[in-house]
């Protein structure tokens, strides 16, 4: 098995807001980090929570963070009547 840990990542850039990422480590010992997943902290908490603790290997991992990206994505034109 290798179970996840994640971790809420803070990436500050001159002259803009802050963007947050999420931090990835793998009980085998690998850490994968994707810096920009949502100027929200929130949207990065959910995901870190949906992950906490499953199995998963990187190329899958990569795969869920891009379909809740595309989910995140969805819900923002639903609410604002565009979808």
């Amino acid at each position: 098995m290798n179970k996840l840990h994640c971790e809420v990542c803070r990436t500050d850039r001159p002259g803009t807001e802050p963007v947050y990422g999420l931090e990835v480590r793998f009980s085998s010992g690998e850490n994968v980090t994707f810096p920009c997943v949502s100027a929200l902290p929130g949207d990065v908490r959910a995901l870190c929570d949906r992950l906490e603790g499953e199995d998963f290997d990187c190329a899958s991992l990569r795969d869920v963070v891009r379909d809740y990206l595309t989910e995140l994505h969805l819900n923002a034109l639903a609410s604002n009547g565009v979808a």
